[in-house]
């Protein structure tokens, strides 16, 4: 295997994935993502509560609010991983767009530029839309390898 998961035959030639191979590549991806908006929540919410910060009265709410925010992104990256759910996968895009779209509201206001980690809400972004088509790939392949396999039973009896 070379650089960046390119696997390479024994003479150094590159081999091209399978279009299922790279479905689930971009599926794991998206899960990734999904779970790295968990961890990143539920990591910063702890560290507020437990370190009891003082914050101005419009944000205190906030240690609770971001660690509710993370475990709500790590079921939906469980149900995502464990059922390809489309509908989780949307539900977890949504509410990430909305929180970066009110980060960047919040941002303005308080006079900061909107540029504040926007490379990595980028990515994540990114991510998490290409696991759709990685679903919908995954999900029609294996109902084309059920069917045929329906079929072939068929014409065995």
């Amino acid at each position: 295997m070379g650089w960046f998961g390119v696997k390479k035959d024994k003479d150094g030639n590159e081999i091209q994935p399978s279009p299922r191979e790279k479905a689930k590549k971009q599926l794991r991806n998206a899960i990734g993502a999904t779970y790295a908006v968990a961890a990143l929540n539920t990591v910063i919410g702890a560290i507020i509560l437990i370190s009891q910060v003082e914050l101005p009265e419009e944000f205190s709410h906030l240690g609770v609010t971001t660690l509710i925010e993370g475990l709500i992104f790590g079921g939906l990256a469980l149900w995502i991983q464990k059922k390809r759910s489309v509908f989780a996968l949307g539900l977890a895009l949504g509410l990430y767009l909305f929180g970066t779209l009110f980060a960047f509201i919040i941002g303005i206001q308080a006079g900061r530029p909107p540029t504040s980690g926007i490379g990595l809400r980028i990515a994540i972004i990114y991510f998490m839309g290409q696991g759709f088509d990685a679903i919908k790939q995954l999900k029609s392949a294996k109902a084309d390898g059920e069917s045929a396999a329906i079929n072939s039973s068929n014409l065995d009896s």
